[in-house]
């Protein structure tokens, strides 16, 4: 699950990655009504909010590097400040 401060790291690192162009929108749904976590970004060359599933392969990409960046350092603050080194490869 995604929790606030997570949500917030993310939107931190991939506004990095895509130079502000993109930030991550949370919708916690009803839990009582069925309804689950939607994640939507909102992208600001156009100013529309669109699902995940609409972004390319390569928007796909620099988000799941900038959920990964921000979850090791959610990690990072929990374990005391330990140090992760990371190296990422893409093909």
């Amino acid at each position: 699950m995604i929790t606030e401060p997570l949500a917030l790291l993310l939107t931190k690192q991939l506004q990095i990655l895509t130079s502000h162009r993109f930030e991550i929108l949370l919708n916690d749904g009803d839990a009582r009504q069925g309804q689950s976590l939607e994640v939507c970004i909102l992208d600001s060359y156009t100013g529309q909010v669109r699902p995940v599933k609409s972004m390319s392969g390569g928007e796909k990409f620099l988000t799941s590097l900038a959920m990964a960046l921000a979850l090791a350092e959610v990690v990072q603050s929990m374990s005391g400040g330990v140090e992760i080194t990371s190296l990422f490869i893409d093909e």
